[in-house]
């Protein structure tokens, strides 16, 4: 029963009939329950089919309203009592102008915070979890802890398949008989395949792509594009020239598919990033040669108790624990 009245008062909102109170309510609802949104954008998408001129609009719409948030757009205060005189016909029409505005600029603002849903289906991991998602195309994508990707909603009906990434996700995919290109952006810079398979981290600035099957090229600004080949990991990030290519055993660094932790001859430091990465816990390590120790070894990765008896067991190290931070010592 509530659901149906929310989705009256979306119906207000998209014909332009809602009241402030109305306004708030929904902006209140949908922000208690993320998963609102696709009652917002089934509406949305019924209110299209009815009037196919609304959605053309909106970005004319955020672009007003960024405007005005940017204070380009100043309304005018208006006396319509100046020494008693009646309010001029100019001045009504001026301060109705300006009501009407200010409702476009709330409504633009609702757009432009929603426009993400109503145009892009995200899937997220949360910390501690892996999980797989099923494209459209018949392409697979393993969500690494702590990261997410969003597609069009209407994925396969533009000219390239394209998806955004935060975080790490290792791609299968599914090649197409005409060709259609699969994008991968990250902040950095894009992979661009036709079926393949491989990982791609992106995390604080630094982008990761290694190679474990087929071909890709790798694009990003005012740098010549890269053709990888099967086993080879290239990197760049926000402070480096060019792109940096290395071999590498390309199952290593899948293994977190399987929940297994990979490493090899890689310093404590970067262990405790990964760590870190996954559980979501700040981890701290005090002594500055330790962070430079070396650590070769598998570890489970479904059990943060476990890698931390382990770690302790392989430096003799202390370690302090709570919910919000790991302190190596």
């Amino acid at each position: 029963m509530k659901e149906d009245l929310f989705k009256a008062i979306i119906e207000k909102v998209l014909k332009g009939d809602a009241t402030p109170h109305e306004k708030r309510m929904l902006a209140n609802w949908l922000k208690e329950d993320p998963g609102r949104e696709e009652i917002f954008y089934h509406c949305l998408l019924m209110h299209e089919s009815e009037s196919p001129q609304y959605f053309p609009e909106v970005d004319s719409k955020i672009e007003a309203y960024e405007k005005f948030m940017r204070g380009e757009i100043q309304i005018p205060k208006v006396d319509y009592h100046n020494e008693g005189s009646e309010p001029s016909q100019s001045k009504i029409i001026s301060y109705r102008w300006w009501l009407a505005a200010s409702v476009l600029l709330f409504f633009s603002a609702s757009l432009y915070f929603f426009k993400d849903s109503f145009l892009y289906k995200t899937y997220s991991a949360e910390y501690g979890m892996i999980k797989s998602v099923m494209l459209e195309d018949g392409s697979t994508v393993t969500l690494c802890a702590n990261s997410s990707i969003k597609i069009l909603r209407d994925f396969m009906d533009h000219d390239n398949r394209e998806v955004w990434i935060k975080g790490e996700a290792f791609f299968e995919v599914s090649k197409k008989a005409n060709r259609m290109k699969f994008i991968v952006h990250t902040d950095n810079l894009d992979v661009e395949v036709l079926g393949t398979k491989f990982n791609v981290n992106n995390r604080r600035g630094k982008t990761e792509v290694i190679l474990a099957e087929g071909k890709v090229k790798l694009m990003a600004k005012d740098r010549a594009p890269l053709i990888m080949n099967p086993g080879e990991q290239v990197s760049l990030s926000n402070t480096q020239g060019n792109f940096q290519k290395h071999a590498v055993k390309t199952e290593a660094y899948g293994a977190w598919r399987k929940n297994m932790l990979v490493f090899e001859d890689t310093p404590l430091a970067e262990v405790a990033q990964v760590v870190q990465d996954y559980y979501g816990v700040k981890v701290i390590i005090t002594d500055s040669l330790l962070a430079t120790r070396q650590f070769t070894g598998t570890l489970p990765n479904n059990d943060l108790d476990v890698i931390l008896l382990a770690l302790k067991t392989s430096y003799k190290i202390e370690i302090e624990q709570s919910n919000e931070y790991i302190i190596l010592k």
